[in-house]
């Protein structure tokens, strides 16, 4: 044991070495830089290597072992929910299923729960009381859990787990759960728990037969490093380049840091053991592994793990932070010595640089006339430029940002087909500048309708400052003429402070809508959002929703993307959603109904009646629409009212594909709405 782990050690830090010994013999000129290229190359495959959060002990398992056990396994038919073989249950993170699950373990406190049902209903209701720090810190203990009936079925796994995997890690071994992933599975990616006085003692296996996970651990940098990209290949990235693929992976992380899988195509499983590591390889993981970001008591996560068996914090952080100190040092003195000639040449190219930008800088301030210097001088005191073109975040921190799409991504899911419609709900909201938007059904289009709503709020108060500027005097710009002054001149001053009133029920399989509140509030846009859990269908929520709009509840822009596209009528109609939406140029947008048929003859109608109620006079719609229509469309023709449809298709996709475009032109037919006439020509 003790041999393999110096092996494991020497292994982790001999790339940073031989790039320490190749620097101390830089020469000058081109030999030189080529030879500092060079250095740095091998240090960044090394500082990649270091931070790897991926942590690889398959060297540490017998030979063919984690082979023989997935040949084993295969036989069970695990996958098969009729077969007596396990019980399976739910597997979930972050508050959602993330897989299927076999557990071979029950809390010993509250009995079997697969196979008694009065303690089945005991252990669910203690379950709630139990503290969740409590239930991580007892996940290893062996005192904890006792075998349940899957661990009678499979008497190999749990003979692998006794004779494999606690010589080597585990002084003893608390859960076993075997996680199941579906074809077509993508997971949740999550973190286990965000205890900074935590670290999870366990080992996570993939035996190398039949399908694999394409399992990732992302790093402190947001990088992905995966145990396996593809069943025919290893991960060179990953410490793994000398291991035989058909020998599987058996691996440590620090579950701080997020986690999940890559959609594959055939079903497979993974192995989780939890245990309580044994003091001479919970030093190796102390040395060798790689923690997430977060300190208790000034002591790093590593030093976390030491102290979970008795080693006193204080000790363990005074340990841990002279190693990091000495590490730091020697890391430095290393850096330095390979930098010095480079930095030499920096220098010299910047001065050079510099004194050309002062010669450039002598040079305008030639061309500046006294007038203009005046200017200059005069204006300091001036309130900031007019905000006018693109979004604020080109320049700040929105939509065009990369801090902005950073935060955004957590909610994208490729199967909501949100891409290119999220920017283009951004732009309407920006276009057309509605004080009220409603969404139903939340995700990757939320943040962007929020955003839209702040930078709207930017962009009109810069007109209203410079108005009442223009209007008291104190301001002159000839261009300002084209600006609305009864836009300006309204009640609350115009356009103030958007407000996204949100409804969704939390049930779709892929849906992220549990996320917008959290990331809305990182992006400082909380403030802004309303939103209310429900279904969208149900007359109480839409009664909520009245309730939250206030007033007669109008909105200038309906955003609808929930799926069931042959019940839009009744959501429009019956519950009356139409009528939130401001008669007077209001817009309604639905998601994806142009290309299916649940939806197709929905649209159909929509565009009949939008061709009558506004190709036809007032006086002419009651006999054109009798003659033309059946009595239920009849009817939807005079509740609708008139209105403008425009569909736009991305041909590239055949599923969320399409967005269609409803303007409403009036409150009905006889009184239809036209906008203002304002100039003659521009």
């Amino acid at each position: 044991m003790a041999a393999r782990l110096e092996n494991v050690r020497t292994a982790k830090f001999s790339v940073w070495q031989d790039a320490s010994a190749s620097t101390a013999a830089t020469s000058s000129g081109r030999a030189a830089r080529a030879q500092q290229r060079t250095d740095k190359e091998a240090q960044a495959a090394q500082r990649a290597l270091l931070i790897c959060p991926i942590t690889d002990l398959t060297s540490f398992i017998p030979a063919g072992e984690l082979k023989n056990l997935g040949e084993y396994l295969a036989e069970q038919d695990l996958f098969d929910v009729k077969s007596p073989t396990c019980t399976i249950k739910e597997f979930a993170a972050a508050g959602r299923k993330h897989a299927n699950a076999i557990e071979l373990q029950d809390r010993a406190e509250y009995g079997d729960a697969s196979t008694n049902t009065a303690a089945k209903q005991t252990s669910l209701e203690l379950a709630t009381s139990i503290d969740f720090h409590e239930c991580r810190a007892r996940r290893g203990s062996a005192e904890f859990w006792r075998p349940n009936e899957n661990a009678t079925r499979l008497p190999g796994l749990v003979a692998f787990v006794d004779t494999c995997l606690r010589p080597c890690f585990f002084a003893s071994t608390g859960k076993v759960t075997i996680i199941l992933s579906n074809a077509g599975d993508v997971g949740v990616e999550h973190v286990d728990h965000k205890f900074k006085d935590l670290v999870s003692e366990f080992v996570w296996l993939q035996t190398g037969v039949g399908p694999r996970k394409q399992f990732f651990v992302r790093d402190a940098d947001g990088t992905k490093h995966y145990v396996m990209k593809h069943p025919s290949k290893v991960d060179t990235d990953n410490n793994n380049t000398n291991k035989n693929e058909d020998d599987g992976a058996c691996i440590w992380f620090d579950d701080h840091h997020s986690h999940n899988i890559d959609t594959i195509d055939e079903a497979c499983y993974s192995i989780r053991v939890d245990g309580v590591f044994s003091d001479e390889f919970r030093k190796h993981i102390c040395t060798v592994g790689t923690f997430a970001d977060g300190s208790v008591q000034g002591a790093g996560l590593n030093a976390v793990l030491q102290a979970q068996r008795g080693v006193p914090l204080s000790e363990s952080a005074t340990l841990s932070l002279q190693t990091a100190n000495a590490k730091a040092h020697a890391a430095c003195r290393q850096t330095q010595e390979s930098k010095t000639d480079a930095t030499t040449n920096v220098v010299d190219a910047l001065r050079d640089e510099l004194e050309e930008a002062r010669r450039r800088i002598a040079k305008l301030e030639e061309a500046l006339t006294e007038k203009e210097k005046q200017m200059i001088e005069t204006k300091v005191d001036d309130p900031p430029p007019l905000y006018l073109g693109p979004p604020r975040g080109l320049c700040d921190d929105s939509l065009f940002c990369s801090r902005w799409a950073e935060s955004v991504r957590p909610l994208y899911e490729l199967q909501m087909g949100t891409e290119n419609m999220a920017p283009l709900l951004y732009s309407i909201i920006r276009f057309t500048k509605p004080e009220k938007v409603l969404e139903v059904g939340a995700g990757f289009t939320t943040i962007f309708a929020l955003q839209a709503l702040c930078d709207n709020d930017a962009e009109v108060d810069t007109y209203q400052r410079l108005y009442r500027q223009s209007q008291e005097g104190t301001f002159e710009w000839p261009k300002l003429n084209w600006v609305n002054e009864s836009y300006m001149q309204q009640s609350g001053a115009g356009y103030k402070h958007g407000q996204l009133h949100c409804v969704d029920n939390i049930a779709h399989a892929g849906t992220t809508a549990h996320l917008v509140s959290t990331v809305a509030e990182t992006l400082g846009l909380e403030d802004r959002l309303r939103f209310t859990e429900g279904d969208a269908m149900n007359s109480d929520t839409r009664d909520e929703l009245m309730d939250e709009l206030g007033g007669e509840g109008r909105v200038g822009l309906l955003w609808i993307d929930f799926g069931d596209g042959d019940r839009l009528d009744e959501v429009l109609l019956d519950l009356g959603y139409w009528d939130l939406v401001d008669p007077n140029g209001g817009l309604v947008l639905v998601h994806s109904a142009l290309t299916n048929a649940a939806s197709r003859a929905w649209l159909t109608r929509m565009k009949h009646l939008a061709f009558l109620s506004t190709s036809t006079s007032p006086h002419h719609a009651h006999a054109d629409a009798g003659a033309s229509l059946d009595v239920n469309h009849r009817s939807s023709f005079f509740q609708y009212g008139p209105f403008e449809i425009l569909s736009l298709l991305e041909p590239h996709k055949m599923r969320q594909n399409s967005v269609t475009m409803i303007r409403r032109k009036g409150p009905c037919v006889q009184e239809p709405f036209e906008e203002p006439i304002f100039t003659q020509y521009a």
